[in-house]
């Protein structure tokens, strides 16, 4: 009972008690949320309204020059270049640097995308209070009610400020609600080695429920895609593979305009249209921010296929192509690549392994197959019985 008891007390410590929300004597459930209507409506919406609009108006600013007013008038009329909408905005925050600004507007000075930047970072902070409110509305317990309205922002510490970009558009897109514990854990998995600038390698245990892929790996993987010059993977059990291909994409689009692309191979597969492929796929994904979803089979297998043509010693054009192939989608791998593993303990678990049998094909001794076959068939008749060796 000593260790019982001691877990319990570090986690009570851990966890403080949270307060109880209730109403007012005299307040019932519809004055409240009569008062957070009000509250929405006459500042929230107007404040948004009023930053948008400051917004749009500054990103779509013409050029002093009247002949460049001209051009641009002739561009957006003839529908070869449309206004800046804040769909269009919100990529360029999320960069955190002033080229994405000027590709929409080349006519913005460094001031101006300075006041752009931090306007865009309030109507994201506006936008994403306004959705709590209107979540709030949709409740009928005071106490979730009041736990929703006061809970502070999870990332407003100084910490925070590298990651605040991401936090705020993912909550914009997501419309979920980052927990403290899950920003503390996005910034311990994006700390570095600073000998090598590369990331550290990390073991978290997570519980059911905790955002593992919704909101942690989402994060991490836009993080980890936005480093120049480095190839982000994800990697599930392969039995999610399908199911994860679908969702991660169409989620990873949705929160970041990231691209996933799933690359599942068997070594039937492995041949030069699809090694050059995965080969493209790697180059561009460490030129951009795109994602590869993989399988660990599919690893082991492009590991074990390059030993395999190795051994063979083959003077054939194919395979030294092959060889060549592999040699640059193993070396990519291993040079520029970032892994999030889920289900780590699975999926690294020596005991698993992938067959991958080399070398020539050879036909089996059909007395074998015959003896094998006698024996199963003596073994599955109930009525048969082997005699016990006392000797």
């Amino acid at each position: 009972m000593g260790e019982l008891e001691k877990d319990y007390l570090t986690g009570r410590k851990q966890n403080p008690k949270e307060p109880i929300f209730s109403l007012k004597k005299g307040n019932s459930l519809s004055k409240l949320k009569s008062d957070l209507k009000t509250f929405l409506n006459n500042n929230l919406i107007s404040e948004i309204a009023r930053t948008e609009q400051k917004i749009l108006k500054l990103a779509n600013r013409p050029s002093t020059n009247p002949d460049q007013k001209r051009l641009k008038k002739l561009l957006e009329d003839g529908s070869v270049k449309s206004k800046v909408r804040i769909k269009h905005l919100i990529p360029a925050f999320l960069s955190g640097f002033s080229e994405p600004y000027t590709l929409l507007n080349s006519h913005l000075e460094e001031s101006d995308i300075v006041t752009l930047d931090r306007w865009i970072q309030n109507w994201l902070t506006l936008k994403n209070q306004e959705r709590v409110v209107l979540q709030a509305l949709e409740i009928k317990d005071p106490h979730m009610i009041g736990s929703l309205l006061s809970a502070k922002t999870a990332y407003d510490g100084d910490e925070y400020v590298g990651l605040r970009r991401v936090f705020l558009v993912y909550e914009y897109f997501s419309k979920f609600t980052i927990r403290p514990a899950q920003a503390a854990l996005i910034k311990k998995l994006e700390e570095k080695d600073p000998l090598t600038g590369l990331y550290k390698n990390s073991i978290m245990q997570l519980i059911m429920g905790g955002g593992k892929t919704t909101v942690l790996a989402s994060m991490l993987l836009f993080l980890a895609g936005s480093k120049p010059g480095r190839i982000a993977f994800y990697i599930p059990p392969s039995e999610q593979f399908t199911t994860l291909k679908q969702n991660l994409g169409a989620m990873q689009k949705k929160h970041f305009q990231q691209n996933v692309i799933p690359i599942q191979m068997q070594r039937s597969e492995m041949d030069l249209f699809h090694l050059g492929f995965l080969a493209k796929s790697l180059i561009k994904a460490k030129q951009s921010t795109d994602v590869i979803l993989t399988t660990r089979e599919t690893v082991e297998s492009l590991q074990l296929e390059f030993l395999s043509l190795l051994k063979k010693s083959s003077n054939e054009l194919e395979d030294a192509l092959k060889i060549q192939a592999l040699s640059i989608i193993l070396q990519e791998m291993l040079v520029h690549g970032d892994a999030i593993i889920d289900e780590v303990d699975i999926l690294l678990n020596p005991l698993r392994e992938t067959n991958f049998p080399i070398g020539n094909k050879e036909q089996i001794d059909p007395s074998l197959v015959e003896i094998t076959r006698q024996i199963f068939s003596i073994l599955i008749k109930r009525t048969s019985k082997i005699k016990e060796n006392n000797e």
